[in-house]
């Protein structure tokens, strides 16, 4: 989707947030990319075109289904009704995809509309009230593994004890489940992506104490950099 300005004929690609900025581009050979012509008259752009976006230090918004890779995104569009950040309301007329087949809602409005997402969906559960353990199961060995746990210590992850469930997962993953031999990194993310401790081989107590240490001092705050996580766990 382009947002044209008429006085300056300038282009970009449309997102929710305007302080998060994009460039159209097309390869133009050897790893290279020059920016795309557009007609102002026809709204065509040229072929092969494609959203890059520019990566920036503070936090910026987008919708779940842009740019989601991208480290300068900690936050999502939502709904006038839910935001009161006038940069987080979902563009509703943008003339793209999702806003044709999904009716002009955002992709966290779409979301929630899921069962998973409604309250008391699955009804009251049966059982003991203190049998919300986490249950690991090996499948398959291999000579060595490197690993990298990736934590969301975001604002929301302050309800619900879903930060103190966090670190008793990954803690008992460190100390039942990860195999000696195995390297392991810890990662965590809120409004940008922290390395806790880079690969780690875990050959003795210590080493699993380390990471063990790393994570059980995390707290809940700060906005969702999801991609800029995923991108710091693949490099």
């Amino acid at each position: 989707t382009v947002a044209t300005s008429a006085s300056t004929r300038q282009y970009r690609a449309a997102s929710c947030s305007p302080a998060l900025q994009t460039e159209l581009r097309v390869p133009a050979g050897n790893g290279a990319s020059r920016r795309c012509a557009f007609n102002a008259d026809t709204k065509q752009l040229s072929d092969n075109c494609s959203i890059e976006v520019t990566e920036l230090p503070d936090s910026n918004a987008a919708s779940f289904l842009f740019a989601p890779y991208s480290s300068g995104v900690a936050a999502f569009c939502d709904s006038v009704s839910r935001v009161s950040n006038p940069k987080l309301v979902h563009n509703r007329g943008a003339d793209n995809l999702l806003n044709r087949h999904c009716g002009g809602l955002s992709a966290a409005e779409i979301v929630r509309m899921h069962e998973d997402f409604q309250r008391d969906v699955d009804g009251p559960r049966s059982g003991p009230a203190d049998d919300s353990g986490v249950r690991f199961q090996l499948v398959a060995e291999s000579e060595k593994r490197r690993v990298v746990v990736v934590m969301d210590t975001s604002g929301s992850m302050g309800s619900d004890s879903r930060i103190s469930n966090m670190i008793g997962a990954v803690n008992q993953f460190l100390t039942e489940v990860l195999e000696n031999g195995a390297e392991c990194a810890l990662i965590s993310f809120n409004r940008k992506a922290t390395v806790l401790v880079n690969f780690l081989t875990i050959d003795s107590p210590a080493a699993r104490q380390r990471l063990a240490q790393a994570v059980s001092g995390l707290k809940a705050k700060g906005g969702t950099c999801i991609g800029g996580a995923v991108r710091r766990a693949m490099q």
